[in-house]
């Protein structure tokens, strides 16, 4: 996940603050870079047909 806050994003989940105030905050956040990688575990595999591969080629 990337990304960085905006006041739009985030006036839905606090629609009684004032968007000057959320812009306030959102343009003095951290960005953010989030990355995990399950595929150690076989169950969390994803396994593509060849004919499917092949036709998204």
């Amino acid at each position: 996940m990337l990304g960085k806050l905006q006041a739009a994003h985030v006036k839905g989940a606090r629609s009684w603050a004032p968007t000057l105030a959320l812009k306030a905050f959102t343009d003095r956040s951290l960005d953010i870079y989030l990355t995990t990688e399950d595929l150690t575990i076989a169950a969390n595999a994803v396994r593509v047909a060849p004919h499917i591969a092949e036709a998204c080629r």
